[in-house]
């Protein structure tokens, strides 16, 4: 069913052409991070090749990770994250163009490795930028169907941080996440299309970081 999706779609086509709670204050260390929060904006872009392309807005949807680490002196932190992403995407016009309701969604999980940067503090935050790079599948479900791939996937974070002790701290973070791209081959009519799925993602995330 997911097949005759994207075979329904390239016609279409065709006819109308982590965030770390404080995550790297001036004082070394081990910590543990848990972050929640939304990916509240961003978009899925279907492209087929010698076609066109096109795309559809994410509804909000549930964002989670989990993250440990190590903390430098010298403002730097390095680690490890697991994150997922789940979201409903937005198809009021493949819905007329069907004719029925076809409930897209993509959900994203992820294994990534992350280096962050602290700045010097301001009175009580911590400004931080980072970003990631791992391995992560993407999950496509249409019509009930779902598909999915697995591949190289990134991410860019910034956000503050504020001391609630001298081991526990909380964070406020913006990230950008690349998800990983789902690539397929279908064939319309004798002919085989080269079909590209990838979504990008806006997430807004609050976390707790515990430092040993």
């Amino acid at each position: 069913m997911f097949r005759t999706l994207l075979i329904s779609t390239v016609a279409v086509f065709g006819c109308a052409s982590t965030a770390l709670a404080d995550p790297v204050q001036t004082n070394a260390g081990f910590y543990v991070q848990g972050s929640l929060g939304s990916g509240f904006d961003g978009k899925t872009t279907l492209s087929v090749r010698d076609v066109g392309s096109g795309h559809e807005n994410l509804k909000s949807g549930l964002f989670a990770s989990l993250a440990v680490g190590q903390s430098y002196a010298n403002g730097i932190a390095i680690e490890s994250e697991l994150l997922n992403i789940d979201n409903n995407i937005k198809a009021s016009n493949l819905d007329q163009i069907v004719g029925v309701e076809t409930n897209p969604s993509v959900r994203t999980f992820g294994l990534m490795v992350n280096a962050h940067y602290a700045f010097v503090p301001i009175g009580p935050f911590v400004a931080h930028v980072g970003g990631g790079i791992g391995v992560g599948s993407s999950k496509y479900k249409i019509l009930g169907a779902s598909e999915s791939k697995n591949e190289f996937m990134w991410q860019l974070i910034a956000g503050a941080s504020y001391a609630v002790t001298t081991q526990a701290s909380l964070d406020l973070s913006y990230r950008f996440v690349e998800s990983p791209r789902f690539n397929e081959t279908v064939d319309v009519g004798g002919t085989d299309y080269s079909v590209k799925l990838e979504t990008e993602t806006h997430v807004i995330a609050a976390g707790l970081r515990y430092k040993f």
